[in-house]
């Protein structure tokens, strides 16, 4: 690829094939983003979710395993919080959310013991993969202004066009997904 000059830079460095490979990553659960079950989960639950869920490797590691064979994590709501920059109570927030999902069991273990907390084993198929159509929003238009861009002329249609599309692959999807939301 050539190699390009850019006038606008910015001030500080940016990242390049090698870099990568120096950090240290967090993994996160695919399913968090793309099962519908999942999708309503509030940003901060899915976050704590996957600091426990990368905190599982380490109690496995580590022999956390009670008597069923079922590994536990042990992460504080404190450390929780200082890890995600949040106070407690948003922590606690969050926790409850995952238990509310069912992605998480705590064990009590006593005052002054942090709670064993067990992660729900989640079976995700493709039938659960929600499919995505983006921002899909619908109208009533009943006239239009003069056109200010490279769109050349607009036809209001009863139906759509039949075989004449931009994009026949995606369009009829999205034409079918407003029909099925009833906004048609």
């Amino acid at each position: 690829m050539k190699q390009e000059e850019y006038k606008d830079r910015p001030d500080y460095g940016l990242m390049k094939q090698s870099d990568i490979v120096r950090f240290y990553h967090l993994q996160f659960p695919r399913w968090l983003v793309e099962d519908r079950r999942y999708m309503p989960l509030g940003i901060e639950a899915k976050f704590v979710y996957m600091l426990l869920f990368n905190r599982f490797q380490l109690s496995k590691h580590n022999g956390w395993v009670n008597g069923a064979g079922e590994v536990y994590v042990i992460y504080t709501r404190r450390e929780l919080a200082e890890k995600l920059g949040v106070n407690e109570k948003r922590v606690s927030a969050a926790m409850n959310e995952l238990r509310e999902y069912r992605l998480i069991w705590e064990k009590r273990c006593g005052r002054g013991f942090a709670n064993q907390i067990y992660l729900a084993s989640v079976e995700v198929s493709e039938t659960d993969a929600a499919e995505s159509f983006g921002g899909l929003y619908t109208a009533e238009i009943s006239s239009f202004g003069a056109l200010h861009s490279e769109i050349e002329e607009i036809f209001l249609l009863e139906e759509p066009p039949e075989g004449n599309w931009t994009y026949p692959e995606i369009q009829p999807r999205l034409v079918e997904e407003v029909r099925r939301r009833g906004a048609v």
